[in-house]
C-alpha cells in the first residue's frame, strides 16, 4: 500500500549541537527519494528520525497523516552492514519479523517463498549467511524487510560496501521490487550516479547544520536499465549535482 510521508520544520540536536535544522519534505506514496550530501550533513540522522529512532527537537514527521512517535513495522531499515542473523538460516532470517507479528506458519512459509523469489534467492533457503556472498546477504536483508509488507523502506547506504557489478545488479533489483510492491523509499547514498539511477527525486543536504539546499527531479521515467548510466544526460546531471555538493 502506497503511503505518503510529510516532514515539517524538523530540527534535531545532540546537546547544543544542531544536526538538522528546519527540514521540510513531502514524499508521495510509491516515490523513491535519494538523500545525498557531504559527510556529516545529517543524512543518516534524518533516516533514523523517520524510522522513529531519534528524538526531534522540533517539527513533526507524519506517515499518511499519522505522527511518527517511534519505531514500527510499517517502516523498515536496510543498512550498509549486514544485519542478517548469522546463527539463522536464510528462511529463518526472512521470516523473523513475521514470527514476531504472530503470523501462522503456513502463511509465513508462503510469504518467505514469495519474497525470496522477488530477490532471486530461491534455492538458498537452508543455507547460513556465512555460505553466501556479500550481495546475497544484502538480498536476504531486503527480503526480510519486504516480508512484513512495510509502507516505507529506509535504505542507509545499503550497497556502499559491495563491488561495482554486484551493486548495479542490486540497484536494478531494488527498482523492480519497489515498482512491484509500490513501496515508498528514502534512500541515503554518497553515490550521485546511484541516486540518479534509483531515485525519482534527489534531495541535497547542506551541513552545519544539515538543511535542504536543493531538490532535483530525476527526468528518466520509471523503467530504467543499466544503459542509462552510460548516457550523456545522466553523466551531465551527475557533474551538475557534484558541483552543487562541493
Amino acid at each position: 500500500m502506497m503511503q505518503s510521508l510529510k516532514i515539517e520544520n524538523l530540527s534535531i540536536a545532540y546537546g547544543s549541537k544542531v544536526i538538522l535544522k528546519d527540514i521540510n519534505l513531502d514524499i508521495s506514496g510509491g516515490e523513491i527519494i535519494c538523500l545525498i550530501g557531504a559527510s556529516g550533513c545529517g543524512k543518516s540522522t534524518l533516516l533514523n528520525a523517520v524510522a522513529g529512532l531519534v528524538p526531534l527537537r522540533s517539527g513533526s514527521i507524519r506517515l499518511d497523516g499519522e505522527v511518527v512517535t517511534g519505531p514500527s513495522a510499517d517502516r523498515v531499515m536496510v543498512f550498509q552492514e549486514d544485519a542478517v542473523f548469522p546463527w539463522m538460516k536464510v528462511r529463518q532470517n526472512v521470516e523473523f519479523g513475521l514470527e514476531v507479528k504472530g503470523v501462522p506458519a503456513a502463511e509465513r512459509k508462503a510469504i518467505v517463498n514469495d519474497k525470496l523469489r522477488a530477490v532471486e534467492l530461491t534455492g538458498v533457503e537452508d543455507l547460513y549467511p556465512r555460505q553466501l556472498s556479500g550481495g546475497m546477504r544484502k538480498r536476504v536483508d531486503l527480503a526480510r524487510a519486504l516480508a512484513v509488507n512495510p509502507s516505507m523502506i529506509l535504505m542507509d547506504e545499503p550497497y556502499g560496501a559491495l563491488d561495482a557489478m554486484t551493486k548495479e545488479r542490486l540497484q536494478v533489483q531494488f527498482l523492480d521490487v519497489c515498482r512491484t510492491t509500490s513501496a515508498t523509499s528514502l534512500f541515503v547514498t554518497h553515490d550521485i550516479e546511484e541516486a540518479l539511477f534509483v531515485g525519482d527525486r534527489i534531495v541535497v543536504l547542506g551541513r552545519n547544520p544539515g538543511r535542504v539546499v536543493h531538490v532535483i527531479d530525476v527526468p528518466f521515467g520509471k523503467k530504467r536499465t543499466l544503459d542509462l548510466k552510460r548516457s550523456a544526460e545522466l553523466q551531465h546531471l551527475r557533474g551538475e549535482i557534484a558541483d552543487l555538493i562541493h
